[in-house]
């Protein structure tokens, strides 16, 4: 009998490890640098100050990493160096996990990382209502942090330059490679939808942006660079960001303002923004004019993170006009995307509604 009681702990006692210690994601890679993993959602992106550091990388995810707090193990199955997480995902940081890998010596390396957490599926209601507390208003982060990026290059005929966290590269879309590339960074672009601006040009053809950094792209910008004329040019331009964005995150207890399965967004606007709903969060994207105020936010229930949902949003309030550009779906976080054009003169305010 106390033999049998006993093999009832040990299984008990390993199922609940494994419960806790699932390998969720496993990325493999070459690694000669060092290099930042930055994962988010079911997405996982490299950042390093050396152009190939990383190369030849996978990964493969069991589930994506919640958007809600985490703890996140790592743990090293290939490589020699030293592996440690920088960041745990908390609301400050998207709820994105940022893991340092450092190699040892010289030369490249194959690495095997396995990361592990909790299923969503097997996160109690206690531990969800401990770290997401229902019933808190929204509040307000300013996303700090001003910089700027000088690049130079010389371009034949066109070419796409992508700005991303402390790195600046350049894919050449028609005509000979880019050369003589340099780019000189006074801060890191943030993980975060700040808005950037070109505020300097210089080159023959054109130097248009063509993406605002969001979490659809990894927070990314991209340049443009055409040139209509024969044979390659130099071409230049400075890129800076003025940590005036904003994110909103905030919940209210189902049924709090009306009913569950619904949102009630509000905001003064001047000019055009997105605003992005994830789970019982949201933030707002600003495209162009000032950035918006008195940005508010009430959930009646966390937004789905399924993409076979019928969404019907109606504009309460504002005089321009409002409509969905993105659906959730597994390669966005289940972001729902609205956007906000406010063309007219001065600003004005808004309220939306979310239903589900």
């Amino acid at each position: 009998m106390g033999y049998m009681i006993l093999l009832l702990l040990l299984f008990n006692f390993s199922g609940a490890s494994l419960a806790t210690h699932n390998t969720m994601l496993t990325w493999e890679g070459q690694v000669s640098a060092p290099v930042t993993l930055y994962v988010r959602g079911d997405r996982v992106d490299a950042d390093s100050r050396s152009f190939d550091a990383v190369s030849r990388t996978s990964y493969r995810f069991t589930e994506p990493l919640p958007a809600g707090r985490q703890r996140v193990t790592v743990s090293m199955r290939e490589g020699s160096g030293r592996v440690r997480v920088l960041q745990q995902p908390n609301p400050r940081n998207d709820y994105t996990l940022a893991v340092r890998v450092d190699p040892r010596g010289h030369g490249s390396e194959f690495y095997r990382l396995e990361f592990q957490w909790e299923p969503e599926g097997e996160r109690s209601s206690v531990f969800d209502r401990r770290t997401e507390p229902y019933g808190t208003r929204s509040r307000v982060r300013d996303i700090v942090g001003a910089g700027q990026v000088t690049w130079s290059g010389r371009v034949d005929h066109e070419a796409i330059v992508n700005v991303m966290g402390n790195r600046a590269t350049a894919t050449t879309v028609r005509g000979r490679a880019v050369s003589d590339m340099r780019f000189d960074m006074t801060a890191p672009l943030p993980r975060a939808p700040v808005t950037v601006d070109v505020i300097e040009r210089q080159g023959r053809g054109v130097i248009e942006l063509m993406e605002q950094p969001s979490a659809t792209n990894g927070y990314a910008a991209k340049i443009r660079l055409y040139d209509p004329e024969g044979g390659d040019a130099p071409y230049s331009f400075t890129l800076a960001w003025n940590g005036e964005s904003r994110a909103v995150f905030g919940q209210s207890q189902s049924g709090g303002f009306g009913g569950a399965n619904r949102i009630l967004w509000s905001g003064r606007v001047d000019g055009r923004v997105r605003v992005h709903f994830q789970g019982s969060r949201t933030w707002v994207e600003r495209l162009s004019g000032g950035p918006p105020d008195d940005v508010r936010a009430d959930f009646g229930s966390p937004l789905p993170r399924a993409s076979q949902v019928n969404f019907d949003m109606r504009r309460l309030r504002g005089r321009d006009e409002v409509n969905v550009v993105e659906l959730p779906s597994s390669p966005n976080g289940y972001t729902l995307v609205v956007e906000i054009d406010d063309s007219s003169s001065g600003a004005d305010d808004y309220e939306i509604q979310v239903t589900w």
